[in-house]
């Protein structure tokens, strides 16, 4: 039963598993989802971020053109009508920063237009931060707490990343991304945790 259910997972979810009834001869590499997964992360930035440098990269096309004003230059009518908006083009910005995730980045890496938006800007922006900080903080304690206190699980609650089976076939262990590692009996047609482990 055991060598049955090591050979469906071979042929139905290969390279996700990995049974160790031996690996294949010649080889000595562990099969890994990590390694084999073709997924690519998204941008790690969040629309809130994204919308902020989109309006800093109009705001610093603004202040060239003032530049070429300073020098004397002649601005196309379109370009007038972009160093109107200066004023509205700060408020967007504004509005915008105090929205941003407190552990953004994109404040420290854009200093040239902070230093354009009102001091009372900046005084909620930071306020948001530090709160930011707290609830994460008190998520972390909380998770904390929670990861000590000892559970038995009946089942993962992310998915299964690896699998092997006991060495006198009797048993299987899986691991998960809720980093847990339970182990199955196969006493019984219809398999059933009876150990947790924490990761």
């Amino acid at each position: 039963q055991a060598v049955g259910f090591c050979q469906f997972v071979h042929q139905h979810f290969h390279p996700l598993f990995w049974c160790l009834e031996g690996p294949p001869q010649n080889s000595t590499k562990v099969m890994s989802w990590r390694a084999e997964s073709t997924f690519k992360p998204s941008s790690k930035l969040s629309d809130e971020e994204k919308e902020f440098l989109k309006s800093t990269k109009k705001l610093r096309d603004i202040l060239k053109l003032e530049e070429k004003l300073a020098k004397g230059e002649e601005l196309e009518t379109l370009q007038k009508e972009k160093v109107a908006n200066k004023d509205k083009v700060i408020k967007e910005i504004s509005g915008l920063a105090i929205k941003l995730p407190g552990e953004t980045e994109v404040f420290e890496k854009n200093q040239d237009i902070v230093e354009l938006l009102d001091d009372s800007v900046l005084e909620r922006f930071q306020k948001k931060k530090k709160q930011d900080q707290q609830r994460t903080e008190r998520r972390h304690q909380q998770e904390a707490a929670k990861r000590d206190q000892p559970e038995f699980m009946s089942r993962h609650d992310k998915p299964i990343v690896e699998a092997c089976i006991s060495s006198d076939g009797k048993h299987i262990f899986t691991c998960s991304k809720d980093k847990y590692v339970l182990c199955w009996s196969l006493e019984h047609r219809l398999m059933s945790v009876i150990t947790t482990f924490a990761g």
